[in-house]
């Protein structure tokens, strides 16, 4: 199944079959509504932060049993996320991944160079690389598609921690499509959700030329 679902993602999520996807991986909107990058861009959805917890709640149904989901944030946002997933939810927190972007961010002062991924459980999943360390260094990637797009290596990485070839990757905020590309290009299946038809656009034209095994095994540090 290699899909793309252009619509509201909590409606769409609630049409998905339970226990049907092997890992959740994606960057969901909390609620802040910042705008990003010299050219001050922001998203749709980004308004209220129940849009990406009510997506994060439904995807345990959604997910295996003994399974991953990785969701992308900001460490401002990890004492709410914490708290709704220990109290509202039945994930487990595994742990707390950096993803050192290696240069630094527009700011002054401190200006940032990471980003954080929250590491779930249902059950007790299996990892494939047993020595894959909870920081992660890739260098970010132009942003000019989408303001949130993430490098494909990294989230290759994070793919193959947690699935086989042929399993079924879930993003239910595709943005420009990354984690779509990314599981075409080592082997998974994908579902993707996008509530605007300039990223569906962007996303089908990019897995229109990812040839899969371009990207190889990029597991090892």
């Amino acid at each position: 199944m290699d899909k793309i679902i252009h619509g509201d993602c909590v409606e769409q999520l609630r049409k998905v079959p339970g226990h049907s996807v092997e890992l959740v991986l994606t960057d969901p909107p909390y609620g802040d509504d910042m705008p990003y990058g010299r050219g001050q861009r922001t998203i749709a959805g980004n308004a209220n932060p129940l849009v990406g917890l009510s997506a994060l709640a439904e995807c345990y149904r959604i997910l295996k049993r003994n399974r991953n989901a990785y969701f992308f944030l900001d460490v401002k946002h990890l004492p709410f996320i914490r708290t709704f997933v220990e109290q509202y939810t039945d994930f487990r927190i595994k742990d707390w991944l950096v993803w050192d972007k290696t240069h630094m961010g527009m700011g002054q002062g401190f200006r940032k160079q990471h980003e954080m991924i929250l590491v779930l459980e249902k059950g007790k999943p299996r990892y494939r690389n047993l020595g894959l360390a909870n920081v992660l260094s890739e260098k970010r990637t132009s942003t000019v598609e989408h303001p949130h797009k993430k490098p494909i290596d990294l989230l290759c990485k994070l793919i193959e921690q947690s699935t086989d070839v042929g399993d079924l990757v879930l993003d239910p905020f595709l943005g420009s499509g990354s984690t779509a590309v990314a599981a075409k290009l080592i082997g998974r299946k994908y579902i993707g959700i996008e509530r605007e038809p300039k990223y569906v656009a962007i996303a089908k034209a990019r897995l229109l030329s990812a040839r899969p095994g371009a990207a190889g095994p990029v597991m090892a540090e």
